[in-house]
């Protein structure tokens, strides 16, 4: 299946008592999270990629993966950002980022090691903050997965920074190899002050 793509609507608002968020009826909730509004979820059906293009600046977002499954076992979930607006975006020519696995990356790690097999599955609240400024993207991820050949659960955090000054405009999803089989992807977003 080709990638899916999606574009912003226009200002679309449920206020914060819409739909369940990663937290519960009320939306996300924490230390910094504020007054998030749900924007959009998309299915995710053996899809290569999942890009959000034409972000609109002036808010921080949360993209929440529930039950995501990829296609193959054992890989690592990423995002690349991109300062091109609309059409088809160019994810990262030239642009590098810093994680957990060290400098000049080709993509943030948003969770390692994903299983694929029976019900294998994670469940991650990714965080972009503020793409639409002028210095560096920062991201972080927080989430766990049920790995059932080793009969565990795993729990990851992950940070990383885009090494570019340029706004952010797009962002994609995808795994290091195969594409992403099922889950969802709910999208929240709150105003920067």
């Amino acid at each position: 299946m080709a990638d899916s793509s999606i574009d912003f609507p226009g200002d679309v608002v449920i206020g914060p008592t819409g739909p369940s968020g990663p937290t519960g009826p009320t939306g996300p909730t924490g230390p910094g999270t504020g007054d998030y509004e749900f924007v959009s979820t998309v299915v995710i059906s053996d899809d290569a990629s999942i890009e959000y293009q034409d972000i609109p600046s002036g808010y921080d977002y949360i993209y929440y993966f529930e039950n995501l499954k990829p296609a193959n076992d054992d890989v690592d979930i990423y995002a690349q950002t991109s300062p091109d607006a609309g059409g088809s975006p160019v994810y990262d020519a030239g642009t590098s980022y810093s994680d957990q696995r060290g400098a000049a990356q080709s993509a943030v790690a948003i969770f390692r090691g994903l299983g694929s097999t029976g019900g294998e599955c994670m469940t991650v609240s990714f965080w972009l903050f503020n793409p639409g400024g002028t210095g560096f993207t920062l991201m972080k991820s927080q989430g766990t997965a049920l790995n059932i050949s080793g009969n565990s659960v795993n729990a990851d955090n992950y940070h990383g920074v885009r090494h570019s000054e340029a706004v952010v405009q797009a962002i994609k999803f995808t795994t290091e190899s195969g594409n992403l089989e099922s889950g969802n992807i709910h999208l929240f977003r709150r105003k920067l002050t």
